[in-house]
């Protein structure tokens, strides 16, 4: 017999609740992760529910008219294969109508998501390791705020087919969450990369970090680190396929904990940009 669920949009309380269920999911989201997923856009998540009981969840989040990423999809462990992951998934796609889509998904699910018309791009994988002693600041790097903003709006790669339009409300929450700290390097008028340190559920979590090159990138992860006390866990979220990137985290002796699957849906990406050293999230891209 089919179990009958109701969907409907999530209230911000409800975001709350479906980031603990990330956290015991393993996923370790921000501590104010809240705070720009929601300033994305408020109307892009949705709630399965049975008799009033929250069951499942789903973020469709749009990016202006031709974009989306897909994201936080779980299903309560009661409540699996019944089908009610499978009735959220749709209920989401129709929202999205024929925008082009991504998602970082669970690499033993690609088959699923490629019967949903989303091909591979590239793979992510999360890194981890701890805080060294005696990291210090680089002269090159600063607060982000010594740049203008329209520098830091660049760096989002706006005309990379990857980095969808219109994320302006997510990319300034993003980079202003409570208690992060983001940082910027390059010259005093030209700004060359940007990283941001955010406290997580365990440790820390490094990311969005965008730079021009190896040189710059390093100068960040180094200036970050520097902001988190000796010994204490941080994690990153690298793509495999920039590999200045992996032998970055590599020549730190981090360690490869996760990986997943970067796929998109309603047209073919390349790859994701050279500028990319650290994802801002896993779950809006």
């Amino acid at each position: 017999m089919k179990t009958s669920m109701t969907i409907r949009p999530m209230r911000r309380e409800d975001l709350g609740r479906t980031l603990d269920w990330a956290a015991q999911e393993g996923w370790n989201p921000g501590l104010n992760d809240l705070e720009s997923f929601w300033a994305a856009d408020p109307g892009g998540y949705w709630l399965g529910e049975v008799d009033g009981q929250p069951v499942a969840t789903l973020s469709t989040v749009r990016s202006g008219p031709g974009h989306g990423f897909v994201g936080l999809y779980i299903v309560a462990p009661a409540w699996r294969a019944k089908g009610l992951g499978w009735q959220l998934w749709q209920h989401g796609m129709a929202q999205m109508g024929a925008r082009r889509l991504g998602l970082d998904g669970v690499v033993a699910r690609q088959d699923d998501y490629r019967r949903s018309g989303f091909a591979l791009a590239w793979h992510n994988a999360r890194f981890e390791g701890l805080a060294p002693v005696g990291a210090h600041m680089p002269a090159t790097v600063r607060p982000l705020s010594a740049w203008p903003w329209a520098q830091a709006m660049a760096l989002d790669g706006w005309q990379h087919p990857a980095a969808p339009e219109h994320r302006q409300p997510y990319w300034r929450a993003c980079l202003n969450q409570s208690a992060s700290r983001a940082l910027g390097v390059g010259s005093p008028m030209q700004l060359q990369g940007l990283g941001v340190l955010r406290p997580a559920r365990q440790g820390w979590r490094i990311g969005p970090v965008l730079a021009e090159g190896p040189a710059q990138a390093e100068a960040l992860l180094q200036g970050l680190l520097s902001l988190v006390p000796a010994g204490q866990r941080v994690q990153i979220d690298v793509p495999l396929s920039q590999p200045h990137a992996v032998a970055l985290v590599r020549s730190m002796g981090w360690t490869q904990v996760f990986d997943t699957a970067r796929m998109y849906r309603g047209g073919a990406i390349e790859g994701p940009p050279d500028s990319l050293y650290g994802i801002a999230s896993l779950e809006l891209g």
